[in-house]
């Protein structure tokens, strides 16, 4: 998550001490399992350790649409820091580890440093404005699900790679 918000915010030493002393729990998922989904209410924000994730949404016809593919260091759920009922669901693809960091301390930190603020809000910005640019139809979605679920990461990442390429 730090090295997420550096890549677009400079932050002193002192904030970066203090995103690294935040709370967290670290937790194992499966394949298939849900980090959230639509309509639970949040309780923490997660930081996707290792593995894969994919955050969605559910169409109004019932298929699934993808709006983003999550990657170690990602802070998956910064959407969810101050939303009372989350507006999408997480998905994990593979074995992963997710580092989840309580709501409150994370708020408190942003209301106390205005920098961590800042970057925060710019990470999500900039994710918001990926997801919602390039909005890929249901029945792309739905096939990139499928391989994602019957592929190893490498082969993963080699088919998001041609994909862009194309």
């Amino acid at each position: 998550m730090l090295r997420d918000l550096l890549s677009h915010s400079a932050l002193s030493e002192d904030d970066r001490q203090a995103v690294r002393d935040l709370p967290t729990r670290l937790r194992k998922l499966d394949p298939g399992s849900y980090l959230i989904r639509e309509g639970d209410v949040p309780t923490h924000c997660s930081v996707l350790v290792s593995g894969f994730a994919i955050r969605l949404k559910v169409t109004g016809e019932g298929s699934r649409q993808i709006m983003a593919v999550c990657i170690p260091g990602d802070a998956i759920d910064f959407q969810n820091l101050f939303l009372g009922i989350s507006d999408h669901a997480i998905q994990i693809l593979t074995r992963s580890v997710i580092a989840d960091i309580p709501r409150e301390p994370l708020q408190e930190l942003l209301f106390k440093r205005p920098a961590i603020s800042a970057a925060v809000i710019h990470s999500t910005l900039i994710e918001a404005s990926m997801a919602y640019s390039v909005r890929p139809c249901a029945e792309t979605s739905e096939a990139l699900l499928e391989l994602m679920s019957a592929s190893p990461p490498e082969a993963l990442v080699a088919a998001l790679r041609a994909a862009v390429k194309a």
